[in-house]
């Protein structure tokens, strides 16, 4: 059997102020196989997006070891965990976190250019006419509707063409139809592409879509199961 793609062992993650402590998440351990898509779920405070913070290198644990891709995240320097993210992980965030000033193209084209590929511009341009926005690279967010930003953060997390997609909230704060279209976008996406999908969600129907459902409770693992 090969390595997981993603292991967490024994993870902590807390927060001190003074003598007070805050444990986000406590003694986590999870592995994550190549090619798997999970839905992460549980109620609000239970450390769900901590815990893909931590998978993508953007938070760091207080105690315990996370291992992406055979990089242990936790023993490495800043700038050698964003090359890593840069080239094996894409993120999409509920806000969607594009830059006001670059167009749809400029915001696709610009990880694909720091990542030295020569044909950033057409790749960009094809990752954007994959999520239905080939009309639209010359626009910047604010003409842009929130399905259609958050179809632009798509592209832009697929630029890499990594093997790990973390998506935290990915439909959280869009209509339904334009949500649908978004997790349609994912699942498919990632299919195609044969990424390994981590989701934090609260819609219980996306969670029925992944092939496997972990539960957080209390910053813990409340259940971790295979779907049917």
């Amino acid at each position: 059997m090969s390595a997981p793609i993603i292991q967490l062992d024994r993870v902590t993650r807390s927060v001190s102020s003074g003598a007070w402590t805050l444990t986000i998440l406590d003694d986590i351990s999870l592995a994550i196989p190549a090619g798997q898509f999970v839905a992460v779920i549980g109620p609000s405070g239970s450390g769900k997006s901590t815990l893909l913070g931590l998978m993508a290198g953007l938070d760091r644990p207080t105690r315990g070891t996370v291992i992406v891709d055979g990089h242990d995240l936790g023993s490495l320097g800043e700038d050698e965990v964003a090359r890593i993210r840069g080239r094996t992980i894409g993120v999409v965030f509920q806000s969607f976190h594009l830059i006001p000033t670059l167009t749809a193209q400029e915001t696709v084209q610009v990880p694909l250019e720091l990542a030295g590929r020569t044909d950033a511009a057409r790749r960009a341009a094809q990752l954007l006419d994959r999520v239905g926005l080939a009309q639209r690279g010359h626009h910047h967010p604010v003409q842009l509707s929130g399905g259609e930003q958050q179809r632009v953060a798509i592209a832009r997390a697929f630029a890499s063409e990594g093997s790990v997609l973390l998506a935290d909230e990915p439909t959280g704060s869009l209509d339904s139809r334009s949500g649908d279209m978004v997790l349609e976008l994912l699942v498919g996406m990632n299919t195609e592409l044969h990424t390994t999908l981590v989701m934090v969600t609260h819609n219980p129907d996306i969670a029925r879509r992944a092939d496997r459902v972990i539960t957080l409770a209390d910053g813990r693992v409340g259940s971790d199961s295979l779907s049917s």
